[in-house]
């Protein structure tokens, strides 16, 4: 594509982190977290890069970049380069191949994707990212993993997406779904209780742009501790 360069030369060079996990790797440190942290942010990328620090130090080690975030893919490429194996970086919710094309170049290792678009799904496969489709029917989930892809995004229609969640593990027993859209810290214990696979937590920073370093730890271990509060109470009942 003719035109200026998306990166700076600069960042260009960070585009070289090899991509040493396999899809199964990122998939199993997904579900082993339980709790991929979406932000999106207007905050500058060194502001960023402090996000990542506390959620290393949480530790909530998967997070997805939004793309409506200020620099989203310099961004993205940065926090790459910056925590290499001990994080996984991802983009999301992604809603065009371009999106997704974009991320990739700029270093994503999974991709949230609005729908369960086959051309989307072998893009990312192409490049051993993982690809996490949203479903919402049975039909849908069969599909997906016919596809091979294991793990699906479930945007839960209503207030109750608990419930929507159980309904669809009842027609598909096999399913791991990832709830995201109105999962809040409140809520999260009844969707690890309900079966998720794993789940996205948005809106963990708000709107702010500036934070102390005690502030932000301290809420993403609260957002730990629910997930963990709730798979404890399934696993006793």
């Amino acid at each position: 594509m003719a035109g200026a360069p998306l990166f700076s030369s600069s960042t260009q060079r960070t585009l070289s982190i090899p991509r040493m996990e396999t899809e199964s790797s990122i998939r199993r440190a997904i579900e082993q977290t339980g709790v991929i942290t979406a932000v999106r942010s207007h905050a500058p990328i060194d502001s960023m890069i402090e996000v990542g620090d506390a959620l290393l130090a949480t530790p909530l080690t998967v997070l997805a970049i939004s793309p409506g975030s200020c620099q989203p893919w310099q961004t993205l490429t940065e926090l790459r380069s910056r925590f290499g194996a001990n994080m996984h970086i991802g983009a999301g919710p992604l809603s065009t191949p371009a999106q997704v094309q974009t991320a990739i170049d700029a270093g994503t290792q999974f991709v949230l994707y609005a729908s369960p678009a086959l051309q989307v799904g072998v893009l990312c496969r192409r490049h051993s990212v993982l690809f996490l489709p949203a479903v919402a029917t049975p039909a849908a989930v069969a599909q997906a993993e016919r596809n091979g892809w294991t793990l699906q995004l479930l945007f839960p229609p209503g207030r109750n997406g608990t419930v929507a969640l159980r309904r669809l593990h009842l027609a598909c027993p096999t399913a791991r779904l990832v709830p995201m859209g109105g999962v809040t810290l409140e809520n999260l214990p009844a969707y690890a209780r309900a079966g998720a696979a794993a789940a996205v937590v948005r809106g963990v920073l708000g709107g702010q742009t500036k934070w102390t370093m005690a502030t932000l730890i301290t809420q993403m271990r609260r957002v730990r501790a629910a997930w963990e509060a709730g798979l404890s109470v399934g696993s006793c009942g």
